[in-house]
């Protein structure tokens, strides 16, 4: 949880970009909403805890869906707690209904309202769809494989895959929020720049981010405790376009 933590936190000023200032561009949301003053005016602070964390061991089986059995571990694990999000990661071995098929993490709501996010863990079920960039992909066009910050090629992942879920949610949390298309297929503010992680991003290739000149390994923002990221682009309601947090370090 790491990343979590990392979220609310400035870093040192020294060690820049911090993941603070991504997750600025997601606070910046609540001045887009109408009839917000924008000029001068610093967006609300959005504050991510964790408040607990509990492991699981296959209570519900090994293949599990959204309609039946999300609702069921939610209850038993946050006892009917409003105040909480609950996240489900995924076991390696464990299939989660709708995932590696087009998205690697999904958010969603189940009774009074309630929101949940749920990644999955694409070691075994899906590395050539939900492993990119760090593997490569199964179709379409091949580029640049990145080489994973925390040597862990399904745990970059799903940290991308989470930064993702966290900005649809935040954003669009009962799909009445900032989306475009249809309600229940909506492309919302990290789906409308899938793949793109900096500048230059076309198809096949995330684009320019920060290489480790010693061990080779890629990120674009630093964390707390020496740990460094891969950040996924967001689609900026200033600008109106996507926006990488290594933007201001590359050209395109």
């Amino acid at each position: 949880m790491d990343f979590l933590e990392t979220l609310n936190t400035e870093g040192d000023t020294k060690v820049q970009p911090h993941v603070s200032r991504w997750w600025n561009v997601v606070e910046s949301y609540q001045l887009a909403m109408k009839g917000k003053p924008t000029i001068g005016v610093e967006s609300p602070k959005i504050k991510v805890k964790v408040e607990k964390e509990d492991t699981i061991d296959y209570a519900y089986g090994k293949v599990l869906t959204t309609q039946y059995d999300i609702p069921r571990l939610i209850k038993d694990v946050n006892h009917g707690d409003p105040n909480l999000l609950p996240l489900i990661i995924t076991a390696k071995d464990v299939s989660m209904h709708g995932l590696c098929a087009g998205k690697c993490a999904d958010h969603g709501i189940f009774e009074n309202n309630k929101g949940f996010i749920v990644i999955g863990d694409p070691e075994i079920e899906c590395p050539g769809a939900c492993g990119w960039p760090f593997h490569e992909v199964d179709a379409g066009p091949k580029g640049p494989i990145f080489k994973p910050p925390n040597k862990n090629m399904a745990v970059d992942a799903m940290v991308v895959a989470l930064a993702s879920a966290l900005v649809n949610t935040i954003t669009n949390p009962q799909n009445t929020g900032f989306y475009g298309g249809i309600e229940f297929d909506p492309i919302e503010p990290a789906t409308a720049c899938k793949g793109i992680f900096g500048p230059g991003a076309t198809p096949g290739n995330p684009g320019k981010v920060f290489t480790d000149r010693k061990t080779g390994e890629n990120f674009s923002a630093h964390g707390n405790n020496g740990r460094r990221f891969l950040l996924p682009a967001i689609w900026n309601p200033a600008t109106s376009t996507c926006w990488t947090i290594t933007s201001r370090y590359f050209s395109t």
